[in-house]
């Protein structure tokens, strides 16, 4: 101690209190926990199609050579991709799973490194599958049993990827073996001894044979005498993955791995664009053909541009070609298979072309014009990231710029340019066809072209084709606008050889007829000549273009391409200039053949005799591991939220479920800054601090990877990832803290505590101590005993021991300190230097908070109002849709997940169904705002997916302004059913076996609702202008929500609801509607503001005798004359009969109240046969 503390240089530590008062126990260490982590894999892919299309990225990796990227490298057929059924017979019905074969361009690792988790056998963060996870995770959510076949020459490898080898106390066991054979390649005698040594091997290929052990064992032999067999016997190097018993595909109506592969025959071709001509890729014995927006859009143009990642483009000086950016390629083009459909926008990244993400209507995140038909001729809007500069997701399945420090700069200067070009290309189309309807009608007739493109043989990729462009494009900065645009006419359009499909140009107009000496005009160039009368069209000189001079007949004639043409060079363009500095092409392909790495020499010969190697066991990647945690999340706020959910958990109790339950004011989260002193600037991290309603179990378990210690899965958190990815995605350094009555924990995930050759390493202890809290000496013990500790403890003091270890004895006391003291369990998280947050202009931890705050009470609804949640000392009110929406509107309604409403019976209330709430209401902040989307999941009412325009999946109409007057549609499933992504990030319908039938079913009843509410307001209003006045004129009445007392959640509140609604199928449209007019509106005093009602409209003039008209019931009355409004009978509507004082006011209501009997509202006249309402009060 002495030594130690002459090398620190601090004071003397206090003497070491006495052995009764603290003592701790041994470190623990968190397990993995195998099978959590197996069922955990299967279910972060939102479909099965896209793990099959992780495996097809690792087999083109492996396949292309690194010379493929160059223009001028001429590759040979020798680059095979094979997806058949795993059969026994040449029935097909036999077959009980697929199989995906490859050859590959360099030796193949050893499977046990294939096999490791988290470790990637790619240097090259360019390609696809650079987090290794992607054959264990695609395996896992595929089948139940897959096996891995290699070949390297002479050597052969065998890998199991297994569920029924997994436990929950182990890491995943994936084992592997590797046999040196014979040219014949007979493995039976290797097999047979592994076997007998391997109860796992065993217990597998028994599995394989479906109980009969040499069933399996033959048909392993047979998947090793084929990678020697037909067109792989020449090849070096081949990988086959072999998967059993392939899952449902989330289809309704899977029929089994043959209608499988038929699905991603469809899909493969538009999922990737920078496969080669030469690459062989078949999907059931049929070679695949991937030109697919080459043959299929009509004047297929390319733009080039450059994207900031870091400086916006309204502040930079080179903001129209960043010096710092990267270069993207931007293609346009129209569908002529979807003339009506939106803008849509197609963003494609990596090596391999790989579609990361589409929008169906682009138009409003572009900046585009969302009304009418505007960009809706099939405009379609590619975006390839051929260098791969986007941020992804471990899976490839999002954009993730919360990644990055300026990820909201990358994106918006990503969004804007794209609506740059998206503007320019259909304006110029949109102004020489003069009309919208014009421009659809010759889309549309390019239909037959576009077909004959199917048969038709095309040798050149998306990447290297020669396509239109556009010469001399230049953009200016309209701030005001928050938009990039470029002056229309200061161009000139240079088609290319390899666009081949064109529109048929307009015929020039005839001049107008001159009135009074004016001159006639051409449009739609706008020119004119002055005469005196209008000239014949053969005397009018003829209109010149582009088109004009430059003829088709000029350019040679589309047929065979080889992949390295040579086009004609075009002239220098807006994206073409280089940037300064740029190294000329020359000297680049120079560079790049002296940077490429040969392939590895080959291993000695082996010995004649096969003969078996030792099992190889994978490995997981701690390091890995622990970085994939981090990208896990698109945001490092929905990293908070997961911690969030945890706390809620362990902080609510079971009861709170039930509406009689009346909680107690004991449910406390705490969300503050981690600081030394009281000054703000001083903060260095986050505390989240809960109390808890039982006792918190061990923090080995607590820390275990993929296990959870909640039994319910109706919970946040089931995963048992949720604490470990969430600090690894906030944080470098991250402590845990528990109290159970006199028991304290630590816990540590440190990043500089992980291995790439070890599993995480997430250490804790636990202390017993007295009742204040003193644990001093048991810390300074523990130091002495762990590095690790020392380490972590260092790092929190920034390089001083002693200062890190009076920060955790700081919060060790917070445990017993204030509203905490009489809290038998408590739990808390500090995270230590908190990462960016993808934010433009991140400031601190003190920022991030702010945003928490902001952000909380729009993520949940079923948090009970006596819960007490601050977030910087202010406490949270989770009352937020209850105070801000209009005429806010409860719905209930069943859910069948199995059986679609178009077939079943009981469709309207299904008996095997599940209940959700449906709210709708309209958002005077947002009252131009289009019919937006939240769905709310899980006990705690968490948000999981908002869309912003949610008109064409509701099947709503989506033109102009229909559902644009600020109408939210909320729906909360409040007992758990939807399936959810792992991250709780998104709705994952793939992974039932009937999930889109429950997905239609869905979406078919939103937009039933949906409908229901809007037309009816809309029909008291009559004009949707009137309706998006009234919305706003109740801004204040809004406003003054903002300080109102509300005690009434939004699952319990007594909102308003239609009373005798129902629906009828319409099978032609593929809708649910309801009929208006034969409901009754019942208002719900929890309904704080309510739309002003119109006045009623004065009687219309009469005309030659007939009636005067009162809209809009359409009653009639015969006379002379119109009569003046003194003399006109009143006109009498249910507001006027039951005026608004008779209503309570709304102020403060316990979730027990009784409301009072509304009245009628909805029919200003009571239909025929209606009851008097004082016969219905009695009724009722």
């Amino acid at each position: 101690q002495q030594q130690q503390q002459q090398q620190r240089q601090q004071p003397p530590p206090l003497p070491p209190p006495p052995p009764p008062r603290a003592h701790p126990r041994q470190e623990e260490l968190a397990l993995v926990n195998g099978l959590g982590m197996w069922r955990s894999w299967g279910r972060n892919f939102t479909s099965p199609i896209l793990a099959l299309l992780d495996l097809f990225d690792n087999a083109m990796d492996a396949t292309m050579p690194p010379e493929i990227d160059d223009p001028n490298y001429k590759p040979s057929e020798n680059m095979m991709v094979r997806l058949q059924l795993d059969k026994e017979t040449d029935n097909e019905r036999d077959a009980t799973g697929i199989m995906m074969m490859n050859n590959c361009y360099r030796r193949i690792p050893p499977l046990v490194e294939v096999l490791s988790i988290h470790k990637s056998c790619k240097g090259d963060t360019d390609q696809i599958g650079e987090n290794g996870v992607g054959v264990k995770q695609a395996c896992a959510a595929l089948s139940e049993l897959s096996f891995v076949f290699t070949k390297n020459r002479n050597e052969l490898g065998l890998g199991i990827l297994a569920e029924i080898l997994q436990t929950p106390t182990e890491a995943p066991y994936l084992p592997s073996w590797n046999f040196i054979t014979e040219q014949d390649g007979s493995v039976h005698y290797a097999l047979t001894q592994r076997i007998n040594d391997s109860e796992a091997l065993e217990e597998c290929v028994k599995a394989y044979g479906d109980g009969d052990l040499e069933r399996g064992l033959d048909r392993l032999e047979k998947h090793f005498r084929r990678l020697n067999t037909g067109v792989w016997a020449d090849q070096d190097y081949v990988f086959l993955m072999v998967m059993h018993k392939i899952r449902h595909t989330g289809s309704d109506a899977f029929k089994g791995p043959k209608q499988f592969l038929e699905m991603v025959h469809s899909e493969l071709p538009r999922n990737y664009i920078h496969i080669p001509v030469e690459f062989d890729v078949q999907v059931l014995g049929k070679r695949l053909d991937f030109q697919y927006w080459q043959r299929r859009l009509i004047e297929l143009t390319k733009f080039q541009s450059r994207l900031d990642p870091e400086n916006s483009w309204k502040d930079a000086k080179d903001w129209d070609w960043p010096s710092k950016g990267y270069s993207v390629n931007i293609y346009l083009g129209f569908d002529p298979y979807r003339s009506n459909g939106k803008a849509s926008l197609y963003i494609y990244s990596r090596r391999s072309g790989r579609l990361i993400k589409s929008t169906e209507d682009a138009r409003h995140i572009l900046g585009l014009s969302s009304g009418g038909t505007d960009y809706a001729q099939g405009l379609t809007i590619i975006m390839d990231d051929v260098h791969g500069n986007l941020p992804l997701t471990p899976t490839k399945q999002d954009l993730a710029f919360g990644h990055e420090q300026n990820g909201k700069i990358h994106e918006l200067n990503m969004l804007a340019w794209l609506g740059a070009y998206s503007h320019y290309y259909y304006q110029y189309y949109l102004s020489m066809h003069r009309k919208k309807g014009n421009l659809r009608t010759v889309v549309m007739d390019q239909v037959k072209d576009v077909r004959k493109n199917a048969t038709r043989e095309i040798r050149f990729s998306l990447l290297h084709g020669n396509f239109n462009t556009f010469i001399g494009l230049q953009f200016r900065q309209n701030i005001k606008y928050d938009k990039i645009r470029s002056p229309m006419g200061k161009t000139e359009l240079r088609p290319g050889q390899d666009t081949l499909v064109r529109l048929q140009r307009p015929a020039p107009p005839e001049p107008t007829a001159p009135k009074r000496g004016r001159a006639s005009v051409y449009p739609p160039n706008g020119l004119a000549m002055r005469m005196e009368s209008a000239p014949s069209q053969q005397q009018q000189p003829p209109r010149t273009n582009a088109y004009q001079q430059h003829p088709t007949a000029a350019y040679p004639q589309h047929g065979h391409y080889s992949m390295a043409h040579q086009p004609v060079q075009p002239p220098l363009t807006h994206a073409t200039y280089p940037p300064p500095g740029a190294i000329p092409p020359q000297q680049q392909q120079q560079q790049q053949q002296q940077q490429r790495q040969q392939p590895p020499p080959l291993p000695p010969p082996p010995p004649p005799r096969a003969h078996p190697r030792q099992e190889e066991l994978a490995l997981v990647n701690g390091l890995g591991m622990w970085r994939s945690w981090g990208r896990n999340f698109t945001s490092p706020i929905l990293a908070l939220l997961d911690l969030f959910d945890n706390a809620m958990d362990a902080t609510m109790p079971p009861e709170i479920d039930d509406p009689n339950y009346k909680p107690s004011e004991n449910m406390m989260v705490r969300l503050q800054l981690d600081k030394e002193t009281d000054n703000e600037r001083d903060a260095t991290g986050i505390m989240m601090m809960n109390n808890c309603y039982r006792r918190i179990p061990p923090l080995v378990e607590v820390l275990s990877i993929h296990k959870s210690c909640k039994g319910d899965t109706d919970q946040i958190g089931e995963n048992g990832v949720g604490v470990k990815q969430a600090c690894a995605a906030l944080s470098e350094l991250s402590f845990v803290f528990t109290k159970n009555r006199n028991e304290l924990g630590l816990g540590i995930l440190a990043e500089i505590l992980q291995t790439p050759t070890e599993a995480p390493y997430l250490p804790s202890w636990n202390f017993i101590t007295e009742q204040d809290g003193s644990v001093h000496y048991a810390l300074t013990q523990r130091i002495n005993d762990s590095e690790a500790l020392e380490e972590c403890v260092k790092a929190y003091g920034d390089g001083d021991l002693e200062r890190g270890l009076d920060r955790l004895e700081k919060h060790f006391r917070r445990l017993n300190t204030g509203v905490w003291a009489d809290q038998d369990y408590v739990f808390l998280m500090v995270m230590h230097k908190i990462r960016h947050t993808g934010s433009d202009a991140f400031k601190g931890p003190k920022q991030f908070l702010e945003m928490v705050h902001s952000e909380l009470p729009r993520n949940y609804i079923h948090i009970p109002v006596e819960f007490d949640v601050q977030v910087l000392g202010k406490r949270l009110d989770f009352q937020y849709w209850q105070r801000r929406l209009i005429e806010l509107t409860k719905f209930q309604s069943r859910l069948d997940p199995e059986n679609s409403w178009k077939d079943a019976k009981d469709w309207d209330w299904p008996s095997k169904g599940y209940s959700v709430n449906i709210y709708l209401g309209f958002d005077p902040y947002r009252s131009n705002g289009k019919a937006s989307l939240y769905i709310y999941s899980r006990r705690s009412g968490r948000l999981i997916k908002s869309t912003e325009d949610a008109r064409h999946i509701l099947g709503l109409s989506s033109g102009g302004t229909d559902y644009a007057q600020g109408l939210t549609i909320i729906m909360d499933d409040v007992h758990g059913n939807l399936p959810l992504t792992p991250t709780k990030q998104d709705l994952a319908f793939g992974h039932e076996q009937n999930g889109k039938i429950h997905e239609l079913n869905m979406l078919a009843w939103l937009g039933a609702y949906s409908h229901y509410y809007y037309q009816y307001y809309l029909s008291m209003h009559r004009k949707k202008g009137n309706l998006r006045t009234v919305v706003m004129d109740q801004v204040k009445d809004v406003r003054k929500n903002a300080t109102r007392e509300i005690r009434f959640s939004l699952l319990h509140g007594n909102f308003n609801t239609f009373i005798g609604l129902q629906f009828r199928q319409n099978i032609k449209y593929d809708k649910i509607r309801s009929p208006m007019g034969k409901t009754e509106l019942r208002p719900g005093q929890d309904t704080l503001v309510r739309l002003q009602r119109p006045a009623p409209p004065e009687p219309t003039a009469p005309k030659r005798g007939r009636a005067s008209v009162y809209p809009p019931n359409g009653l009639a009355m015969r006379m002379e004359s119109a009569p003046s409004q003194q003399q006109q009978p009143p006109r009498t509507n249910a507001y006027q009969q039951h005026p608004t004082a008779a209503y309570p006011q709304h102020g403060h209501y316990s979730m027990a109240h009784q409301p009072v009997q509304p009245p009628l509202t909805h029919a200003t006249y009571p239909p025929p046969g209606a009851i008097p309402p004082q016969q219905q009060q009695q009724q009722q």
